[in-house]
């Protein structure tokens, strides 16, 4: 009888020529073997890819990338860094613990740009048409039923009273 290649257990199966391993859960172990062994190298090429990414954001212009206002590295995309490295649970989060206007996005002005031109290219900006019937409407009594960030408000009263002194 034949032996599995992961637990050396034996191989119930009709054909016992063909097959090599007992269940699928041992093949994939097998197959996923090879990157356990190698945790260490994938470690050093990930840290070396980021540290590449950081030089080339580096020689970019500054208004073509974004820096975290926890680590100090650079970003084109920075709240996707956020969530995912520094445990944030959405960008909304991120920008009010650093007093950031929540209505706006934090990526560069090109990149905005690049995304609205694939957007037109690809026709995606039409599921825009498909939601108007859900946004607010003039005289609506559910707008500012939803939690607004203090900087959103603080904006709001200067655009309300330009001339008044808005005290905090």
């Amino acid at each position: 009888m034949k032996k599995c290649l992961w637990c050396g257990g034996p191989i119930l199966k009709e054909h016992p020529l063909k097959y090599k391993f007992c269940s699928p859960e041992c093949k994939k172990q097998h197959q996923n073997k090879k990157l356990r062994e190698d945790d260490a190298f994938h470690e050093h090429r990930r840290n070396w890819q980021r540290e590449r990414r950081q030089k080339d954001l580096l020689a970019l212009p500054e208004e073509h990338r974004v820096q975290c206002l926890d680590c100090g590295k650079w970003y084109v995309q920075l709240c996707t860094h956020v969530i995912q490295v520094h445990g944030y649970e959405s960008a909304r989060e991120y920008k009010e613990h650093h007093d950031l206007e929540t209505s706006k996005g934090v990526v560069p002005k090109w990149y905005t740009e690049e995304k609205g031109e694939t957007a037109i290219e690809n026709g995606t900006y039409k599921n825009l048409e498909k939601g108007a019937h859900r946004r607010f409407k003039k005289g609506d009594r559910s707008i500012g039923r939803y939690k607004r960030s203090h900087v959103t408000i603080e904006k709001f009263k200067k655009r309300m009273w330009p001339n008044k002194k808005v005290s905090e």
